[in-house]
């Protein structure tokens, strides 16, 4: 009967693969259209990136090149892996799993009836490669030992031969549970894959005193507690994983006692007390009930694992790029507060300096006048007093000195700048601002045009008295006369080109220290805000189009096993709103309600926490409630005091105000990576905290 019904089970098996396969090539096909998508808007974020002037190649838009070559890679290894599951499709797989001389090779000994050549001798490595078997129409796979020493080659193969089988056996011994072990456990429920563990109790048989050998084993495999306890001590090492172990099953066997017990002039008493059957019986009645779910769920994870550790990912490095469009942002803030000061104190210095100018021409032509109202070399004269006031050098000077305060400010921004990133762990070129000095006023302000300003204020004055002025008139006002006369004359002159010096200052201080030195540098953080809080967007929006996908091999994964469960004919879209961690926890949003008996037997065939919030379908609300609910029960009372959804306004493409949405966590929230993966998955939104803006 058992024989008969593992065969139809199995049969059914073929039929499920089939549907397996197509429902994840499907997935497959819509994600890669997402990646032509995800190609050409980078290569559109290139372009931009590339018209910004002062900024070099920015390792964060290199890691945006760097997501879509993982999601290509992606694409490739989803592509390859349904390939081989094609292949193999016709038999149930089943991958024998322990670390080195932990028994593996004995087991497959035991299940197909070997002669032992293939047992190790004590303290070496048996399995070196991947090998096949076949028992009761399964196909069973004996990798490499894990853990070994200088077996990191052999992990590798064992872990790549797991992500095709449908069912894992994990085998452990009973002298101590090890971390490293634990380590490969976690890697295997990261797959997603359904284990079911086995316990080897070690006890050396001395079958030349049979008597005592089968006494002393009976012994010690009725000793249930101590077994137990060595197996909750493993399961413990779950955390330290963020995994849940509690539930883990096993069954205790003596693998030694069960091969010699098994051979063909054998010993049934010896193989009766190494429990062996039970753990037949253990391995047939999962397959029996649960195949035909666990083929689909083979083909499923192939697609949702890598899927959503992508998400993942681009969820993490559009963190990385808002926190870069931020860093700028603020020094943009910082910038503009800067520029405003500059600009007041450079018109109050500037005005002052122009009154003092003016303040000392004023004095000097009344001097000038009162010296030379009768010298017919006026003229001349004047133009050297005015040479000797230096007035091109002080101009020059002045404007040197706004140009250093500018470069100051430029160098002191981008080294701040350079260090919070560092500090920030932003991923990103802190090289990337140029930060070069501005334009050489004094080889500027000392063109021909200038000098022409300054020195043709020295034309030659018209002078002399003459006989008949000195008959009709007083010499004391004929000399008050030329005096006003030659003050008139020189204001005339030096009026126009204290005036236009003032003009030449204040368009090479705007063009050549504000516009090159300063707004230059403002324009290249603004455009950096821009074009990373685009980017950022970007990477989010292939977060939603990757997550529908995700979303719906999810839903159909439910939909599988709520059929395998109780039969019960659901749709798919019942399930679409949904959240889980490959191999961890599944959270649902549903309108449908389940007995809590189903939902223990949906955990146990998912090998997942499961969590089920019911909608009310008579409330357009529904879904929102439920969300802020389960965000609350992962974050705590700070979901609704301190964290939650938030956003930043920036410009888009167009100069239109946009919104990038994120999650923001307080830093009084604890850092736990299932927490922040499940929100980012339940919201698809990166996350930010406190410290980040």
């Amino acid at each position: 009967m058992r024989e008969q019904e593992l065969a139809e089970a199995l049969k059914a098996c073929q039929e499920y693969a089939e549907l397996g396969y197509d429902f994840a090539n499907d997935r497959y096909q819509e994600i890669h259209k997402t990646l032509k998508k995800a190609r050409k808007q980078l290569k559109e974020t290139n372009r931009r990136q590339s018209e910004i002037d002062r900024i070099a190649n920015s390792l964060v838009v290199a890691r945006a090149q760097e997501n879509v070559e993982e999601l290509q890679r992606m694409d490739r290894e989803i592509q390859d892996d349904l390939n081989e599951l094609l292949e193999r499709q016709k038999e149930f797989s089943v991958v024998v799993f322990g670390r080195t001389m932990a028994g593996k090779s004995t087991l497959m000994e035991i299940l197909t009836h070997g002669d032992g050549s293939s047992r190790g001798k004590g303290g070496q490595r048996t399995t070196r490669d991947v090998r096949d078997y076949h028992w009761k129409g399964m196909k069973v796979t004996d990798v490499p030992g894990i853990c070994s020493f200088d077996g990191r080659e052999d992990d590798e193969l064992a872990m790549q031969a797991a992500k095709t089988a449908d069912l894992v056996l994990f085998l452990i011994t009973d002298d101590a549970p090890q971390d490293s072990e634990a380590e490969k456990l976690a890697e295997l429920k990261r797959l997603g894959k359904n284990v079911l563990g086995i316990i080897n109790v070690k006890l050396g048989l001395n079958m030349n005193r049979r008597k005592m050998a089968l006494h002393d084993l009976e012994k010690k495999m009725n000793d249930t507690a101590r077994i137990d306890e060595i197996c909750d001590q493993f399961r413990a090492f779950g955390p330290r994983y963020h995994q849940d172990w509690s539930k883990l099953p096993f069954v205790a066997t003596h693998l030694e006692a069960a091969y010699l017990g098994n051979r063909e002039q054998g010993d049934p008493e010896l193989y009766a007390l190494s429990n062996f059957d039970a753990v037949e019986e253990y391995i047939l009645d999962k397959v029996q009930n649960d195949a035909c779910f666990l083929r689909v769920k083979t083909f499923i994870d192939n697609v949702s694992r890598p899927l959503s550790e992508q998400v993942a990912q681009l969820l993490d490095d559009a963190s990385d790029t808002a926190r870069a469009a931020l860093r700028y942002r603020y020094k943009w803030n910082d910038l503009e507060e800067w520029r405003k000061q500059f600009l007041d104190e450079s018109i109050e210095m500037h005005h002052n300096f122009i009154q003092r100018l003016r303040e000392e021409i004023d004095d000097a032509i009344i001097e000038f006048a009162e010296e030379n109202y009768d010298n017919e070399d006026a003229g001349e004269d004047w133009n050297e007093l005015v040479a000797s006031m230096e007035i091109k050098r002080r101009c020059q000077a002045w404007l040197k000195e706004r140009s250093e305060v500018c470069n100051r400010k430029r160098r002191e921004l981008a080294d701040e700048f350079a260090t919070e990133v560092r500090f920030q762990g932003v991923k990103m070129n802190v090289g990337a601002l140029e930060t070069g000095d501005t334009t050489d006023f004094g080889a500027l302000f000392g063109g021909a045009a200038a000098v022409g300003v300054i020195t043709g204020i020295g034309l030659p004055i018209v002078v002399g008295l003459g006989i008949l002025s000195w008959l009709s008139d007083s010499k004391e006002k004929k000399i008050r006369e030329a005096k006003e006369k030659m003050r008139n004359d020189l204001h005339k002159r030096m009026d126009p080109a204290i005036d236009g010096i003032e003009k030449q200052m204040i368009d090479i201080f705007n063009d050549e220290i504000l516009r090159n030195g300063v707004d230059g540098f403002d324009q290249t953080l603004g455009d950096m805000d821009k074009m990373f809080f685009q980017l950022a967007d970007a990477q989010v929006s292939f977060v939603d189009e990757l997550m529908a996908e995700l979303r719906f091999s999810n839903a159909m994964l439910w939909y599988m096993a709520r059929g395998a469960v109780d039969g019960t004919d659901t749709k798919i879209t019942d399930y679409i709103e949904n959240v889980r961690l490959v191999g961890q926890s599944y959270t649902l949003f549903t309108p449908q309600k389940m007995p809590v008996e189903t939902l223990r037997h949906i955990e146990a065939l998912l090998g997942e926490e499961v969590q089920v919030y019911v909608l009310n379908p008579r409330d357009e609300n529904a879904s929102g409630k439920q969300r802020r609910r389960f965000a609350k029960k992962m974050v705590g009372e700070d979901w609704t005091a301190g964290s939650g959804i938030s956003s930043f306004e920036y410009y888009g493409r167009d100069e239109e105000d946009l919104e990038f949405q994120f999650i923001s966590l307080s830093d009084a929230v604890e850092e736990h990576p299932n927490m922040e993966r499940s929100l980012q998955q339940m919201f698809s939104l990166p996350i930010l905290r406190d410290d980040d803006y």
